[in-house]
């Protein structure tokens, strides 16, 4: 049983040597802050995701909890008793360039010309959610037939899109694999469109997913929340036609656009009646060719 002199003297020693003391029922135990910090990194808890234990200092059961938010780790026993809490940088090869925002979409001030694909970037069958995320939006097939390169950012916990220019990766866009703000971002500054496919007509669509979703039918191409720039018209221009389809909620912006493409190219609306990506394939095709024929 730990006496009051006993307990005083531990206390005294805990501010000096900068370590949590915390009592739970077994009595005071001392616990070092370092000691924290490596059974948290031992957990390797990945962006976007929350962690539930035992406490490492109280042993209290279920009491302890992380969450990543990209950024910082941050930790907290929730039982009264315990004043363990705080957060931990995150650590990495590399951070990723800072954020600026553009409509719904977010992008780094990388120029195209210094794009490189991030060290967090891995193989996004390393991640079960990624996965469950590309067959959940029809992206699957085309990822299992390279018709799209797709990655993992497992600093962000993101399901990652690689825009290409040819042969060469140009520029990246992150879909959010958890509850975090902004749903997409963009990792570079390219002025190149995705595209999906290799066919003659094309649909234009709003995201990456939606142009993945529809390339064994047309090329799909995401306009990725921007207005169309003279160099998106340019690279428009190779498809014989473009039909433009976007959600409902950008119906204003999808009259627009064809109001813009309609000097330079073959361009048709496309009314969606749902989101291209949420369809099943079968009405997904039944669409289409309805709508295209």
């Amino acid at each position: 049983m730990c006496t009051l002199r006993d307990y005083n003297s531990d206390l005294q020693h805990a501010v000096n040597k900068k370590i949590h003391l915390t009592q739970n029922s077994f009595g005071y135990m001392l616990v070092n802050m370092s000691m924290i910090h490596d059974y948290i990194e031992s957990l390797n808890i990945q962006g976007g995701t929350r962690y539930r234990s035992d406490c490492p200092s109280c042993g209290h059961k279920n009491s302890f909890a992380a969450f990543n938010d990209g950024m910082n780790i941050i930790f907290k026993c929730f039982h009264a008793d315990c004043n363990v809490k705080g957060r931990l940088r995150v650590r990495l090869s590399a951070d990723p360039p800072p954020l600026r925002t553009r409509n719904r979409y977010e992008e780094s001030d990388k120029s195209l010309d210094s794009f490189h694909i991030p060290d967090t970037f891995v193989d996004i069958s390393r991640s079960a959610v990624a996965m469950r995320y590309m067959k959940d939006v029809n992206v699957f097939d085309a990822y299992s037939h390279r018709t799209v390169r797709l990655m993992y950012d497992q600093r962000l916990n993101r399901a990652v899109f690689l825009i290409r220019d040819g042969s060469k990766t140009v520029d990246a866009v992150g879909r959010t694999l958890a509850d975090v703000k902004p749903k997409w971002y963009r990792y570079g500054k390219s002025k190149q469109l995705f595209t999906a496919g290799d066919a003659r007509d094309a649909v234009l669509v709003e995201d990456c997913a939606s142009a993945a979703s529809v390339s064994h039918l047309m090329t799909g191409v995401a306009m990725l929340g921007t207005s169309l720039l003279k160099e998106h018209i340019v690279q428009l221009k190779k498809f014989d036609t473009v039909y433009v389809a976007l959600d409902k909620d950008a119906t204003k912006l999808g009259l627009k656009t064809v109001q813009t493409l309609k000097p330079h190219l073959n361009v048709r609306m496309l009314i969606l009646e749902d989101d291209l990506k949420n369809m099943e394939k079968e009405k997904l095709n039944e669409f289409i060719r309805r709508k295209t024929d």
